[in-house]
C-alpha cells in the first residue's frame, strides 16, 4: 500500500522495532540501534561541541562531562523510539542518523547553558553583535567529521570563508601566551564589546568558529563560571588577577545568592519606568565600574528582558551598553529631565528597593 502523499516515510533502520514480538526482543533491538547507529554519531557531535568549553580549561573533566551529556541523549532517544513504536505514522522518523545529530547538538546546548550560564550568556551577546552590526558576519558551515552544522564568524568581508591556518595559529597564540603576544593590546579588555571583537578579528586576519571566539573572549575578559568541581582541580596557570575563593560557599549559598539577584531584578521591574532607567543606566560599584551589563552575563535576565524593562529597542540598549555607566546629564537628555530630577529618581528607586527587599 502506497503512503499517503505528504506523509513522512520511516527510516528503514527503525522498521525492525515495529515487528518485535515481545519486550525482550524490543529491548535487544533498541540496545543494538543505540550501540551501533546512535552512539558513534552522538559521541562525535558531543566531543566536537564540548571541546572549547571543557578542553581548553583542562582535560580532567572532559570525559565525565561528555558522558553526562551522552546519557541525556540516550534517554531522549529511547523515549522517542518508544513513542515511534507506539505511533509509527504520527511519530515518524525519516532519517534516524540526522535525528541523532540534532538531539545530541540540542543536548550539548542545554547542558552548557545550565552548567556554564556566564559563558552561554556571553555567547548570546556575541551572536547578537555578529548578526546586528554591519561590520560583522555569522554564517553556518559543516563542522568536520561529526557532520553537524556549526557557526563561523568574523568581519563582514570574510562571510562564507572557512578558518585560515594563519588565523588558527594566532588564535592559539592569543590563548596560550596573551601577555607575550599582546603586550600592547591587553587594553582590549577595557574596550566596549564591539570594538573588542573588531580588534580580535583584525589581529587574527581571518574567520573563527563562534565557540572558539566565545572561549577566547571569556578568557581575555576573565569571565568564568564557578562550577562545583572547580575547587578539586589543581590550578594550571598563574592568574593575572586574583580570584576570590571561600570554601564556605556551597551550592545552597550559590542558590540563595541567585534567588536574591532574581528577586532584586523582579523588584527593579516593578519600579516606575523613569526610576528603572535612572537606576540601571548608572548602576555601578564603589570603584565606579558598570554593574548593569553584568545582569545578562549572570543569567539574571536576558538582553531582551532588560530592553523591555527599559522600554527600549534591543538595538538601542546595545548602544547604551557600550557607554555604561551613563552620567546624569546623558540620562537627563534621554528622559527630557533636569540632572537633579534624575538624581531624585535614582534616590527614590534605591529607597523603594531597600524597603521592598526588607519585607
Amino acid at each position: 500500500m502506497r503512503e499517503p502523499k505528504g506523509r513522512q516515510q520511516n527510516d528503514p533502520l527503525l522498521l525492525p522495532l515495529l515487528s518485535a514480538g515481545n519486550d525482550g526482543e524490543l529491548e535487544s533491538l533498541l540496545a543494538a540501534l543505540i550501540r551501533e547507529q546512535a552512539e558513534p554519531i552522538a559521541r562525535s557531535v558531543i566531543g566536537y561541541k564540548l571541546r572549547v568549553f571543557i578542553s581548553h580549561s583542562g582535560q580532567s573533566r572532559h570525559n565525565q562531562d561528555a558522558d553526562d551529556v551522552y546519557g541525556d541523549v540516550v534517554i531522549k532517544l529511547l523515549g522517542r523510539l518508544r513513542d515511534f513504536r507506539a505511533e509509527p505514522e504520527e511519530r515518524a522518523i525519516g532519517n534516524f542518523r540526522h535525528y541523532v545529530k540534532v538531539v545530541a547538538a540540542n543536548a550539548c546546548a542545554e547542558y552548557l547553558r545550565r552548567k556554564y550560564p556566564l559563558r552561554a550568556s556571553l555567547r548570546d551577546q556575541l551572536r547578537y553583535l555578529l548578526t546586528h552590526k554591519p561590520d560583522f558576519a555569522l554564517w553556518e558551515f559543516q563542522a568536520g567529521a561529526s557532520g553537524s552544522s556549526d557557526w563561523m564568524c568574523g568581519l563582514a568581508d570574510w562571510r562564507d570563508q572557512t578558518a585560515a591556518p594563519g588565523a588558527s595559529l594566532r588564535l592559539q597564540q592569543l590563548r596560550d601566551q596573551p601577555t607575550a603576544s599582546l603586550k600592547a593590546r591587553l587594553r582590549w579588555r577595557n574596550l566596549p564589546l564591539p570594538d573588542f571583537l573588531d580588534a580580535i578579528f583584525r589581529w587574527m586576519g581571518g574567520p573563527v568558529e563562534l565557540d572558539e571566539l566565545v572561549g577566547l573572549v571569556a578568557e581575555l575578559k576573565r569571565i568564568k563560571d564557578h562550577v562545583a568541581h572547580a575547587a578539586a582541580e589543581p590550578a594550571t596557570e598563574e592568574r593575572a588577577e586574583p580570584e576570590i575563593k571561600d570554601s564556605r560557599i556551597d551550592a545552597e549559598a550559590e542558590l540563595q545568592q541567585r534567588q536574591h539577584l532574581r528577586r532584586l531584578w523582579a523588584e527593579i521591574c516593578e519600579l516606575p519606568p523613569r526610576q528603572r532607567f535612572a537606576l540601571l543606566m548608572n548602576l555601578k560599584d564603589r570603584q565606579g565600574r558598570d554593574l548593569t551589563s553584568l545582569l545578562p552575563l549572570t543569567g539574571v535576565c536576558t538582553l531582551r528582558e532588560m530592553a523591555q524593562a527599559l522600554e527600549l529597542p534591543v538595538e538601542r540598549l546595545a548602544e547604551f551598553f557600550n557607554r555604561l555607566p551613563l552620567d546624569d546629564a546623558a540620562i537627563a537628555a534621554h528622559l527630557n529631565l533636569t540632572r537633579q530630577q534624575v538624581i531624585n529618581l535614582r534616590k527614590s528607586a534605591r529607597e523603594r528597593l531597600a524597603r521592598r527587599l526588607l519585607e
